[in-house]
């Protein structure tokens, strides 16, 4: 408390955004052989309580490579994400970027954000799969200032449930020197909804 802005009262935000995205596979639920790229930018201002301007960006790329089988892919990923205040206004922390892309524990904020992650998975039957997967994670307040020294990183496993073009669940764990994550999910996949709301 006291060392970063927090709000002292409720506010509310208007937010558009404009993405970009080119995503090769023949199916985004199963295994699958290609590449993924995406571009995002967007503004957001305030419409009650605090004077918060500001501009959210970032991208993603990842390529999935068959090993042995058309079903088992290797596949490194890179995240970015970053926020910036406009007009020389404070950025409350719970505007900060998070890492939800990260599946260690989640527990840092800045105004930049790195997760990069490589992963092999393979089909067990038509609609079950299986991934092991490695995440290492740094955040800073700019570009200039990334201390690669400080990366987090996360080993983990999961099985999943997935139709031809969505995953539908997840059962899975990660462990890292922070500590282990149950990592559960069921229904809609986060690639569906705003990016917003994903953390």
């Amino acid at each position: 408390p006291g060392s970063v802005p927090i709000p002292g009262e409720p506010y509310r935000m208007l937010f558009a955004e404009t993405a970009v995205r080119v995503d090769t596979r023949a199916t985004r639920g199963r295994p699958s052989a290609g590449f993924l790229g995406e571009a995002y930018a967007g503004g957001g201002r305030e419409t009650t309580g605090l004077d918060i301007d500001l501009v959210r960006y970032g991208g993603r790329l990842a390529g999935f490579f068959p090993i042995y089988r058309s079903t088992n892919i290797l596949s490194p990923r890179v995240v970015l994400d970053g926020v910036e205040p406009l007009y020389d206004t404070e950025l409350p922390f719970t505007e900060l970027t998070g890492q939800p892309d990260f599946r260690g524990l989640d527990t840092r904020r800045d105004r930049i954000s790195l997760v990069g992650s490589l992963e092999y998975r393979w089909l067990i039957v038509s609609s079950v799969g299986f991934r092991l997967f490695g995440d290492a994670a740094v955040v800073a307040p700019d570009f200039a200032n990334i201390d690669f020294e400080a990366t987090r990183w996360a080993l983990g496993a999961a099985l999943d449930l997935h139709t031809d073009n969505t995953e539908i669940g997840q059962l899975g764990f990660s462990a890292a020197p922070d500590g282990v994550r149950l990592l559960f999910s069921l229904g809609v996949s986060k690639s569906y909804g705003d990016r917003q709301h994903r953390d």
